[in-house]
């Protein structure tokens, strides 16, 4: 199937190679649409919680001990791994205006630079303040357009870690959740799991370190995690469970013990991925593509015969209908300058809802902080209830907003796609509305399109990590405090920490709301600049093609017969490729 589509597409472009059909803006899209066909990369993210083996699992994937593993949790940094000719890795940080670190060198060396960023030996609690990590890596499994992430573990002392991985997971292709046999899936995987199930449109369970166990055990342990994911994940079909050691095929590979290897199971996972991957994924990559194709190619087709039929119209009779058809453009026009006022009108509704929402958010927040806040503080003796204060911040203010953007942004990217919908329905029928005239008007049999729709909201199509504010500014005694009681100070410090909460909230919910009103106006931006351009596009196939053919006839008559017989061999050669595009 993925030949069939790659031959038709490269075809399709041939086509649009034409210097004589004036086809080079299809050809671009036909070619954008080949290049993401070939390198559609498969996203496939490894989850679990720490110290269950996931960095040794990729590194069995890759055949190469690529990550460094360790003794205690690694530092929450996200690892993506693509497929490079040559070693080569990108360390990325939080603040976009420091310089990128680059390593190129040979894989015995990697472990040493990696160490210094991702693990908590070199990097402790990220103080380095690292975003994510790029990893190229020559591996036959990422060659096949597999793109490896290494999430961040769950339950280690970084609270926010499961919010930042299932924020992410709507990005991926699939999932690898990893346990294993010591000790049995626990509650903190179990909730989860809960959570991450209706993000992920495929999760492979995998149980690691089975080389612990022995047949028997292995069958109860596998049954034991079945049930669980059952009855307390609420799967609705009975799970497939790989279990594996990685650590065994991951050393089997790399002495080419095919023994060693067979016993580590690891075989059957790695065809289950790539099975997936190429009877699913590429499935629905491969309808996308074709039904996109199949729209271009209907609309080069509609471009050809309204020139075939310009050549065999009367000059008088083609002026005629382009008078008409000037009409119905320009009646097009104004629809199209309707709708575009009422999506002004609406992205300002939408942009308001955003700053209520927001304002509720923050309310939500401060009353909840500051009910805790207020706990602290009477439970602590004034030297010490600054510190405790900001304790609790830091511990309770990162996974609380990483919540909140979760939920803020999928309910918020909800209401603004089901907005842009209606504006979908009525831009699709404004350009129909000229396709079908002009068609009508040259007697040719009117076809609609069937395009996909679906326009969504976008926030960063990458790992998006917040650093939220936890930090209260000074907050220096006066005067007025060296002389009152005890009883007085901490009530004037209980007001100043309130006065204080309340900007650091102002903060992290604007870290919250600027991306996502940043989404909002690329998204309607994008809608705009597409509409402009598929109303010129469709105004160019079909009042332009007659244009261009009274001129051909006017300038060129005695060529006229020549060219048709070539125009009729190129609409015979597109139905042809229309039909190995239809699924």
């Amino acid at each position: 199937m993925n030949n069939n589509i790659t031959e038709a597409l490269e075809k399709c472009i041939r086509i649009t190679e034409n210097p004589d059909l004036n086809l080079q803006t299809y050809g671009e899209k036909l070619n954008a649409l080949l290049e993401r066909f070939i390198e559609g990369r498969f996203q496939l993210a490894v989850l679990g919680q720490f110290k269950r083996g996931k960095s040794t699992l990729v590194n069995a994937l890759l055949n190469a001990n690529i990550l460094p593993t360790a003794v205690v949790p690694l530092t929450a940094i996200p690892t993506f791994i693509y497929y490079g000719k040559l070693l080569s890795v990108k360390v990325c940080f939080l603040n976009k205006n420091r310089d990128v670190v680059e390593f190129t060198g040979e894989i015995e060396n990697l472990k040493e630079f990696l160490d210094k960023y991702v693990t908590e030996t070199g990097n402790p609690e990220n103080k380095l303040g690292v975003s994510h990590v790029e990893i190229f890596y020559p591996s036959e499994l990422l060659k096949k357009g597999f793109v490896l992430i290494d999430t961040p573990g769950i339950g280690s002392t970084f609270q926010h870690n499961t919010e930042m991985t299932i924020n992410f997971l709507p990005q991926c292709d699939a999932a690898l959740f990893v346990t294993s046999t010591d000790p049995p899936i626990t509650e903190v995987e179990v909730n989860f799991l809960k959570s991450v199930k209706s993000h992920v449109p495929k999760i492979f369970f995998i149980l690691n370190k089975i080389d612990y166990l022995d047949s028997d055990e292995l069958e109860t342990s596998v049954n034991f995690l079945k049930n669980i994911l059952i009855k307390e994940v609420k799967l609705e079909n009975t799970p497939d469970i790989f279990g594996v050691s990685s650590k065994k095929a991951l050393k089997a590979k790399t002495k080419q013990d095919e023994k060693s290897y067979k016993e580590s199971n690891f075989k059957e996972l790695e065809n289950a991925i790539c099975q997936f991957m190429e009877k699913e994924k590429n499935e629905t990559l491969g309808k996308a593509i074709s039904q996109k194709a199949f729209n271009i190619m209907e609309n080069i087709s509609m471009q050809l015969k309204i020139l075939i039929k310009s050549y065999t119209t009367p000059i008088e009779e083609l002026e005629a209908k382009i008078k008409i058809l000037e009409k119905k453009i320009e009646d097009a026009l104004q629809q199209k300058i309707v709708v575009g006022d009422i999506l002004k009108g609406d992205m300002k509704r939408v942009e308001a809802y955003l700053d209520s929402e927001a304002d509720k958010l923050k309310d939500k927040a401060f009353n909840y902080f500051e009910s805790e806040l207020k706990k602290i503080i009477e439970s602590s003796d004034v030297n010490g209830m600054k510190q405790n204060v900001q304790k609790f911040l830091d511990e309770q203010i990162p996974p609380y907003f990483e919540r909140e953007f979760g939920k803020f942004s999928r309910d918020f990217s909800k209401k603004a796609s089901e907005i842009l919908s209606s504006h979908e329905d009525k831009a699709v029928e404004v350009i129909e509305s000229i396709r079908q005239n002009a068609m009508k008007l040259m007697d040719i049999p009117y076809i609609p399109l069937h395009g996909e729709k679906g326009l969504r909201m976008r926030l960063k199509p990458y790992w998006v990590v917040n650093r939220w504010d936890t930090t209260l500014t000074a907050i220096s005694n006066t005067i007025i405090d060296m002389v009152v009681g005890k009883k007085f100070l901490k009530k004037r410090l209980v007001k100043r920490f309130l006065e204080k909460l309340e900007i650091l909230i102002y903060s992290n919910i604007e870290n919250l709301r600027w991306p996502i009103y940043q989404g909002v106006q690329d998204t309607f931006r994008k809608f705009s600049f597409d509409f402009d351009n598929q109303m010129e596009e469709v105004i160019k196939a079909t009042k332009g093609v007659v244009e261009k053919a009274i001129e051909k006839k006017r300038s060129e008559s005695g060529k006229v017969t020549e060219e048709l017989e070539k125009l009729k061999k190129i609409s015979e050669e597109v139905e042809t490729i229309k039909k190995s595009l239809k699924f």
